[in-house]
């Protein structure tokens, strides 16, 4: 989807909050409730984030009932402060599980503030100042114990509008996710330099419209990339959504905190058929797809050293196995790529049907804009290895909990060891497949 005005763009963040808050709305408190921990659709606890979101969407609607009411959350919401920070959901009150939680709801109060004192009135406005100064004040002492997050102390900084937190190297899409939230914080008040988003950016893929930088682990969410904050932000700057972005989640009630970037970059593409995740380190899967769907393929080595050469038609891995072969008959499976399930993904032998096949087969994955084949060669030692084709989850894969905790995501390709070597090493080849 593209978007080609400021003021569609504006609404659009706007509109994702407001639908999201409203689908989680209980009718009988007003407020929205959802459960991190919890897959159902039908929840009885009251988070104070989501909360406070929701609140913010509903003042930036600028209709009067939804300031009303966002204003009647605020008032709830503050009522629960406990000194410099607040629960993580309302029947936890007084109890703060959380030390560093008041840091997310900084920057709602802090927009609150700045955008809408005209209409919040003294005592409100007073509430809030109070927030805020001892959210300040707690950051304060946590960052004397050198215990305060990075994430923290640049929302801190943003509210003091000190450009500090400008040299932070975030290293995963949520710290980027943090330091844009930041970073818009400051260019409320002040401009900040373009080339702080720009280096941001760089992280963000137009190809397959993801981000590809460093992560400690890269998380799935059903069949696609788990959506970020980092996602949205991107999203808004270069006006371009693909259809995950859109899909309703419960992230989209943070999407209040996403304001129109001041200044535009242009969405740069490679046009390349695939891409490595993360980018110029060790990728540790490959995206492709288009706008409406993201596909992926990822690799696990049980105890395995993993090396890699990419080329521009795939990538070989060389896996080093351990000394010892595993005990138990689950952790024999050393090798295993998984392939994530959709409509447009198919997985064949080349001699045909089978679930389990000899190394010396060729594996063929059918998708969609592009195709890959697969082979296997055992390139140090000796051994016996039988692959295996079936369901499966890749071990990022977060949906997998509640009423989904049986549902399998993935495809699995999986190489498992009868008896081998110590220290065998297995080369495993994808190429995109000639049409």
């Amino acid at each position: 989807m593209m978007l080609d005005t400021l003021s569609q763009e504006k609404r659009k963040m706007v509109e994702l909050a407001l639908d999201a808050g409203r689908k989680r709305q209980n009718l009988q408190t007003g407020l929205v409730h959802f459960c991190y921990e919890s897959e159902s659709n039908k929840h009885d606890t009251i988070p104070l984030f989501e909360n406070a979101c929701f609140a913010l969407a509903l003042f930036r609607s600028r209709l009067s009932e939804n300031v009303l009411e966002g204003k009647e959350i605020i008032e709830k919401i503050l009522a629960f402060r406990v000194e410099g920070n607040f629960p993580v959901y309302l029947h936890e009150y007084p109890h703060c599980k959380s030390r560093n939680f008041s840091f997310q709801l900084l920057p709602v109060f802090f927009y609150l503030q700045k955008e809408f004192t005209n209409i919040l009135g003294e005592s409100l406005t007073n509430k809030l100042q109070s927030a805020v100064s001892a959210i300040l004040g707690l950051a304060s002492n946590l960052r004397e114990q050198n215990a305060l997050p990075k994430g923290a102390d640049a929302k801190c900084k943003a509210v003091l509008q000190t450009e500090e937190f400008f040299a932070w190297q975030p290293s995963s899409s949520a710290e980027w996710g943090d330091f844009l939230l930041a970073y818009q914080m400051y260019d409320f008040t002040k401009e900040a330099p373009i080339e702080v988003v720009e280096r941001a950016a760089s992280f963000w893929n137009g190809d397959v419209l993801s981000y590809v930088g460093k992560e400690k682990r890269l998380m799935q969410d059903k069949g696609e990339p788990l959506l970020t904050l980092y996602d949205l932000f991107m999203g808004s700057l270069f006006h371009t959504y693909s259809d995950r972005m859109l899909h309703d989640h419960p992230l989209h009630l943070q999407a209040s905190l996403v304001y129109p970037f001041s200044k535009e970059l242009p969405l740069q593409k490679i046009e390349s058929p695939f891409v490595f995740s993360p980018m110029g380190e060790d990728p540790q899967r490959i995206l492709w797809g288009e706008k409406s769907f993201l596909h992926s393929l990822v690799w696990e080595g049980k105890n395995c050293a993993v090396q890699h050469k990419t080329l521009d038609q795939g990538i070989d891995l060389f896996f080093t196995l351990p000394t010892s072969i595993p005990e138990e008959e689950d952790d024999h499976m050393e090798i295993s790529l998984y392939v994530n399930l959709h409509q447009k993904n198919a997985i064949s032998l080349s001699t045909g049907k089978g679930m389990v096949f000899p190394l010396d087969e060729t594996l063929h994955i059918s998708s969609f804009p592009i195709s890959w084949k697969v082979t296997f060669e055992v390139i140090e030692g000796t051994g016996r290895y039988v692959g295996h084709l079936s369901r499966g989850n890749r071990a990022s894969q977060v949906a997998t909990k509640g009423e989904n905790r049986f549902e399998a995501y993935d495809y699995r390709i999986a190489i498992r060891t009868v008896r081998r070597d110590p220290n065998a090493k297995i080369k495993v080849s994808l190429r995109i497949a000639s049409s």
